[in-house]
């Protein structure tokens, strides 16, 4: 079952449950009045929806099968702060059901915003800690986006500054030690778009620059190159959000359609158009696939 998200102007209003297999509507569900979403997640074991409203700085949890609320954590600055100035986006989900990682934003004096990464435990209904990451001023352009390893050790995301070079770059976070280090830097203006970590080895974003084209890195070496694209996809405007089933699976998303890209023996993608109802806008890594719509 895929979900795609119908949503207002300001943010996601209602759920809509999709059965792929017959591409009928399994339910609707609104949101309470007044309330929006920003972003959902799907928990790996495809139970749990990880709804995030950004203007209450909140995650709420909803039953995915039946599309039920069933609580909400609020995401917080650490104690000390002097400041809370709200959340980014959530990483989405890998592996683990009980641990979510929420980006959070404070001022640790009255002249300095720095980036945080928040722990959400799950079971508990509460946030364990926040992990300091860099200065605000850091993040390159408006990317809030945010990528968890496939083993759930690491944040990655993009940045600019001494560590990445003068065209930004990604930066890695350790998660237990908080540990910044240079995940790969940019050779060209870069405006990332979406980003996610398909395996040990690679990390794909879309980047804005070349027209939300998806872009691999490799982990290790920093490497990046352009995935080929069949030629079918220049139709297209571009993928502003990428999601993915495994790591031969890359689900893309512009205003108008959905796109699923396989990938072939020789390290291309061949791809096929999944749906053009509505404007899909976000999507999330694991099944089922969630989309967002703008209306």
């Amino acid at each position: 079952m895929a979900t795609d998200l119908t949503a207002s102007s300001l943010g996601i209003s209602q759920v809509t449950a999709i059965d792929t297999d017959t591409n009928s509507v399994a339910y609707v569900r609104s949101n309470k009045p007044g309330l929006v979403f920003d972003q959902l997640e799907v928990s790996p074991d495809s139970k749990t929806l990880y709804l995030l409203n950004k203007s209450n700085s909140k995650v709420v949890l909803w039953d995915a099968a039946a599309g039920d609320p069933l609580s909400s954590i609020n995401v917080t600055a650490p104690s000390d702060a002097w400041l809370d100035r709200g959340t980014g986006w959530m990483a989405k989900p890998q592996t683990d059901n009980n641990n979510l990682y929420v980006m959070q934003l404070y001022d640790v004096d009255r002249a300095s915003t720095v980036l945080g990464i928040a722990q959400l435990d799950i079971s508990q209904r509460k946030q364990v800690r926040v992990v300091k990451a860099s200065p605000y001023n850091d993040l390159s352009g408006d990317s809030f986006t945010l990528a968890l390893s496939t083993d759930e050790k690491k944040i990655f995301y993009p940045a600019t500054n001494s560590i990445t070079g003068p065209q930004g770059g990604f930066l890695s976070l350790d998660l237990a030690s908080g540990k910044l280090s240079k995940l790969a830097s940019f050779t060209t203006p870069t405006n990332v778009t979406e980003m996610l970590a398909l395996d040990n080895d690679s990390l794909v974003f879309g980047n804005g620059n070349a027209g939300n084209g998806p872009t691999k890195v490799d982990i290790k070496t920093g490497t990046i190159n352009a995935i080929p694209m069949p030629p079918s996809y220049l139709t297209i405007k571009g993928y502003d959000h990428l999601a993915a089933a495994n790591p031969k699976d890359i689900f893309a998303s512009n205003i108008s359609s959905i796109w699923q890209s396989t990938l072939q023996n020789d390290g291309s993608y061949s791809g096929k158009l999944l749906s053009v109802r509505g404007s899909y806008v976000a999507g999330t890594l694991n099944r089922p696939i969630a989309f967002a719509r703008a209306h």
